[in-house]
């Protein structure tokens, strides 16, 4: 039997965590009262032990990105790649996993910033909008704009 080649390896999927031997995972409570948290994105800690999206007035409270999980039918209605809210959230505090990068080209070693108001994953600052983290990108972006980034160590 002949064998396949692949051309075009991607960097698999938001929030995959994608090398786990120093990885560090925890479980929080959803915070946010209807909006979903979605696969990947970064989140920040309440004051009540609690998970929400990044936002302009929650960003210096960054503590990891929303780990992929499997999911079943019964509370996974067809592709949605998120968290409901009152749903416990796996979050990545330490290692390395796949986002969507929204705007620049990743370089191995650059930095990663976060846009405040979105959530989205870019890779140049601006003096108000983004929140530079000590997070850096592990190489560049495949052809879906899923780049790996490592988390060097926990803030929580």
């Amino acid at each position: 039997m002949a064998g396949k080649v692949l051309k075009n390896f991607t960097n698999g999927w938001a929030g995959q965590i994608s090398r786990s031997i120093d990885d560090v995972v925890e479980a929080f409570p959803n915070g946010e009262a209807t909006a979903h948290i979605a696969f990947g994105a970064p989140v920040a800690l309440d004051s009540n032990g609690k998970v929400t999206n990044i936002s302009a007035t929650n960003a210096d409270d960054l503590i990891g990105v929303a780990v992929r999980t499997i999911k079943t039918e019964n509370t996974y209605a067809g592709n949605d790649p998120d968290y409901l809210p009152k749903e416990m959230v796996d979050v990545l505090k330490r290692g390395t996993i796949a986002v969507h990068v929204t705007s620049g080209t990743p370089a191995p070693k650059g930095k990663v910033y976060i846009v405040k108001a979105t959530g989205a994953f870019v890779t140049a600052a601006d003096s108000t909008n983004t929140l530079e983290t000590n997070w850096k990108f592990k190489g560049t972006k495949d052809a879906n704009d899923i780049a790996e980034i490592v988390i060097p160590e926990r803030v929580y």
